[in-house]
């Protein structure tokens, strides 16, 4: 029950889980069923939408990041985004500054400074400066609790991640 959930759909599995052992499956029940409208309704506004090649940056110094299995990867691109990062391996990488240069991404989301207990997070790593993302001022900070902590916050993160990088989609 505590393996890395890598996705929204495994934050509802748990919930109803743990629904079920504190026995409380229909408010349980109820809360999933709303997460996974709300989530279903995001995916519906950015489908055929070009996706966002997109750099989640975690901590600028050293460079952190989200890969492959991490459940930040799943929402960026359930939310109309490309991670640029999806084929690293590891769930939070340390990047190389020659990595994230050759990343390109069109937008960079960062979490809010606060979130993990720091404030190491309130600039653009300097590997990124020249990005397209800096340059087309698509620089975007997001409540860290709503993606850095795996729980029914998720759905939060991954509406205001559409919203920054799609918001012709929800107009």
């Amino acid at each position: 029950m505590f393996r890395q959930h890598r996705s929204a759909a495994d934050q509802c599995n748990r919930i109803a889980a743990v629904g079920d052992l504190l026995n409380v499956p229909v408010p349980a029940s109820e809360l999933v069923k709303q997460l996974r409208a709300r989530s279903e309704s995001v995916e519906r506004a950015v489908a055929g939408l070009t996706p966002v090649s997109t750099f989640f940056q975690l901590s600028g110094q050293p460079l952190y990041t989200a890969g492959k299995s991490s459940f930040v990867t799943n929402l960026i691109e359930r939310a109309g985004g490309r991670s640029v990062t999806a084929d690293v391996k590891e769930a939070w990488p340390r990047l190389s500054d020659e990595a994230a240069l050759a990343s390109r991404p069109e937008a960079v989301i960062m979490v809010s400074a606060g979130a993990m207990g720091g404030t190491a997070n309130t600039n653009v790593a300097a590997a990124l400066k020249n990005s397209p993302a800096v340059r087309n001022d698509r620089v975007y900070v997001i409540d860290g609790d709503l993606l850095t902590r795996p729980g029914p916050r998720l759905v939060d993160g991954l509406e205001q991640i559409a919203h920054v990088l799609h918001p012709e989609a929800f107009k």
